[in-house]
């Protein structure tokens, strides 16, 4: 995907993937993209859809700053409408849901299972 993530990286830090997505914590529910590096979890918001569906107050809304992969004890797949919902556990049991748009049911490559396959052989 030919997404330019906004989010400074830290040093040696590599963007591994990157996907649309849907935050599915809170309202409103921002759309935006979920970025995996080979040390965190993080979700850029896109203004443009977000101000057009939500207003003035997703405009507010922060992107979501992400989690170390050093703090994430699980990667699963999580029931959404899409069928491509993905839940990240951290250490002290925090659930952090996302819906990878635009692969559902019907697609046999789902870049959900990707993240999730990364992100658990990541854990020490």
């Amino acid at each position: 995907m030919a997404y330019k993530v906004k989010t400074p990286l830290m040093a040696s830090e590599e963007v591994i993937m990157v996907h649309r997505a849907t935050l599915l914590q809170g309202y409103p529910k921002p759309m935006g993209f979920l970025v995996l590096t080979n040390q965190r979890v993080f979700f850029e918001k896109s203004g443009a859809l977000n101000a057009a569906s939500f207003g003035v107050f997703s405009m507010a809304m922060k992107d979501f700053n992400g989690i170390p992969l050093s703090e994430i004890t699980n990667a699963h797949t999580e029931k959404s409408v899409s069928g491509a919902g993905m839940c990240i556990t951290t250490r002290s049991n925090e659930e952090f849901k996302f819906a990878l748009n635009g692969f559902g049911f019907s697609s046999k490559k789902k870049p959900r299972n990707e993240f999730i396959n990364f992100i658990n052989s990541q854990k020490s």
